[in-house]
């Protein structure tokens, strides 16, 4: 028997299975509400040299191959054996710190939506960016 959990949206109790977070009535308005979050960060924040890049044919078929690395698992939490999977491709030294290594394979890492957000507030302490 597979494991359920109950869905993401605040105040449904829907079961869903284990390593899905909405069920089937709130899952087409979240992915509504993220693409107007993705596209106010593109719009507001994301320089127009990095948008550039991530919706590039390279980075498209980097990203496929460190997922398929990683096997679509968090490396983060894999190095605390805990198994959780991965969401993000993240680039370990942030690509508005070193752009030459934004197509380097060893500068990528897969992580889960709780390490990234997590990895990024260091990054922002780090770097100031």
């Amino acid at each position: 028997m597979a494991i359920k959990k109950i869905c993401n949206k605040s105040g449904c109790n829907a079961l869903v299975d284990a390593g899905v977070r909405f069920c089937d009535k709130h899952i087409e308005q979240e992915q509504v509400n993220k693409k107007e979050r993705n596209k106010h960060y593109d719009m507001y924040r994301r320089d127009e040299k990095s948008k550039a890049f991530y919706i590039s044919k390279e980075w498209k078929a980097l990203r496929t191959i460190v997922r398929a690395r990683f096997r679509g698992l968090c490396s983060a939490c894999l190095k605390v054996k805990r198994i959780r999977a991965g969401y993000i491709c993240d680039h370990i030294i942030p690509i508005k710190v070193r752009w030459e290594l934004r197509l380097e394979e060893s500068n990528l890492q897969y992580l889960c939506i709780e390490c990234h957000n997590t990895k990024t507030a260091e990054d922002k302490r780090r770097y100031g960016i």
